[in-house]
């Protein structure tokens, strides 16, 4: 449920519970959160921040979804790009396996960024060394968007290619939308990185089907 709410509060102490007449029972030896599931976030935090410390999540149900996505995708890419090498000749140094191999690499570097990524969501405490190791994950979207910008497809793949620019093109608004919204607390900006995440996404699994479809031809 952690992973899909809309704003967290942990709870500073424990709560004391109560019995059907009213009498303290004590309290538990775990520690308790309430999770908000609605469209009112600000209010909630507001609200809620008198009984302990809020939160909003940056990337809603999308950590572990999005995780088996992308294996699903990258297992697609890996057999496109070996059907792609092999019609091209396995020993043949074209610029189709030169272009297939470094892809291969951007997409391999942009699966381990995004596992990075998201263990980094699951951090309560944001100190000096998350602040550092969240900066080398931009920092490293920002490198896998210019490498892509900067490759030269062979015509066979140009179709694939283009979708996957407008992957990189959400990456890099979700970047934007991501680093300002965390340094200014800024919801609508949160918002704006989630769903610019969702989207690249999707272009990806495009991307992957129209690689198929390319490097079977």
């Amino acid at each position: 449920m952690l992973e899909y709410s809309d704003a967290i509060c942990l709870i500073k102490g424990r709560i004391k519970f109560v019995n059907e007449k009213g009498a303290v029972m004590g309290t538990p030896l775990q520690g308790q959160v309430f999770l908000y599931f609605g469209g009112n976030v600000s209010k909630f935090c507001k609200v809620f921040e008198k009984l302990g410390k809020t939160f909003v999540p940056i990337v809603r149900g999308g950590g572990k979804m999005n995780r088996r996505k992308f294996k699903f995708i990258l297992a697609a890419l890996v057999l496109a790009f070996g059907l792609g090498i092999f019609s091209v000749g396995a020993w043949s140094l074209s610029a189709e396996v030169y272009y297939l191999s470094d892809m291969h690499d951007n997409i391999t570097t942009l699966g381990n960024t995004i596992d990075a990524f998201n263990s980094l969501l699951n951090y309560t405490d944001l100190d000096a060394l998350w602040v550092q190791r969240m900066d080398a994950c931009m920092y490293l979207f920002e490198d896998i968007s210019s490498r892509a910008r900067n490759a030269n497809p062979p015509k066979k793949f140009a179709k694939s290619h283009e979708e996957f620019l407008r992957a990189m093109d959400e990456l890099d608004a979700f970047r934007f939308s991501f680093v300002t919204g965390m340094n200014t607390k800024n919801e609508v900006l949160i918002q704006h990185a989630q769903m610019c995440w969702d989207r690249m996404f999707d272009s990806l699994k495009r991307y992957s089907e129209i690689l198929l479809l390319e490097a079977g031809k």
